[in-house]
């Protein structure tokens, strides 16, 4: 195989890493070559060429805040890194942006050698490019998707909470709710308690203070006595006060146990009323309640579900299966080599 195969080789895989990260498809290599990124400074070592800086689209440069870490290196930091490179050390303690630098870097060294007519000297740079390049892109994927994570975790965690302060609103609502119907009802069994001891005194008090009414035998029997008396037949008239004095106990004691039955039957009616108004109220607590179930399972499924559905975000992005990730454009969160440049493609040559 070939520099220039090999060159083509690794710079595929190259790109095909960095589209792991993308929202779009990607540009035409004839677009790719068009394009000309902003110069960034110029390090003290570079040469007047133009030094590329790292093509990032709209999207990736609004987030690109919280989803890559900005380690600003010095100039010996940089150099270290570029030397450990160099020795083939590891790497993997280094992020993207300081793999960043240290592309930079290499690539001002390139130029020199290039414009230098250092060839061999800059074919290994190009070849160690390569390399920080995929590496960069591998770190970028992998903070990019732990800066989700963390985002993801965090509004997860924000409606775990919402959720436990709504799960226990609603147990005190609901407790509360209670505690207001055992109120309730306790004063209705007062009230109702009241009214039967009330209306049992007053029985007593009807019964006692009961009219006796004379039958028509008292009626005839007193007639007879009254006859008796003014006939001075006082010893008839005696026997007849006996039958009447008999006749009227009989009679005052029929008429109480008749008053006493329909005392008997209005306090049941009261009774029977009574447990009507505590089975309303009863009814009453019962619909509450379950309407309230039904309310506080709405709040709480929808709160559990958008928990749920962060979880489910979570896995997918620790999985590599979020949504939308699949077929399109990788953000470059590297600089690419300047293909259009004379001075620097007569390099590879």
């Amino acid at each position: 195989m070939t520099e220039d195969s090999l060159f083509v080789t690794d710079t595929k895989l190259a790109d095909a890493m960095t589209q792991i990260v993308s929202n779009e498809e990607p540009a035409p290599e004839e677009q790719k070559e068009e394009q000309q990124p902003e110069n960034p400074p110029e390090p003290p070592q570079s040469a007047p060429s133009p030094t590329p800086e790292p093509v990032m689209d709209a999207a990736s440069t609004t987030s690109a805040a919280t989803e890559q870490p900005k380690t600003e290196m010095t100039k010996e930091e940089v150099d270290e890194l570029i030397n450990d490179a160099k020795q083939g050390k590891d790497l993997s303690q280094y992020n993207s942006s300081q793999l960043n630098q240290a592309w930079n870097g290499l690539n001002s060294q390139k130029t020199e050698y290039t414009q230098q007519r250092k060839y061999v000297e800059a074919d290994k740079v190009t070849k160690l490019m390569k390399k920080i390049r995929l590496l960069a892109n591998q770190k970028a994927v992998t903070e990019k998707r732990e800066a989700k994570i963390q985002e993801l975790v965090q509004k997860r965690d924000e409606c775990q909470a919402d959720l436990d302060k709504l799960s226990k609103s609603w147990e005190n609502k609901l407790a509360d709710f209670d505690a207001q119907i055992k109120v309730k009802v306790q004063q209705y069994y007062d009230q109702q308690g009241k009214e039967l001891a009330d209306f049992d005194a007053n029985t007593e008090k009807e019964i006692d203070s009961l009219q006796i009414r004379d039958t028509k035998e008292l009626l005839k029997l007193k007639s007879r006595e009254e006859g008796l008396v003014k006939n001075e037949m006082f010893i008839k008239a005696q026997e007849v006060r006996s039958k009447i004095e008999q006749l009227e106990a009989e009679v005052i004691e029929s008429q109480k146990s008749q008053k006493r039955d329909e005392l008997s039957v209005k306090r049941q009616q009261i009774i029977n009323q009574q447990i009507q108004q505590l089975r309303v109220i009863e009814q009453w607590a019962n619909e509450k309640v379950i309407d309230l179930s039904r309310q506080m399972s709405g709040e709480i499924g929808a709160a559990e579900k958008r928990v749920h559905n962060y979880d489910v975000q979570i896995a997918a992005v620790k999985t590599g299966k979020e949504k939308g990730s699949k077929g399109k454009k990788a953000e470059i969160l590297v600089p690419s080599v300047q293909k259009n440049s004379r001075s620097t493609r007569s390099g590879f040559r």
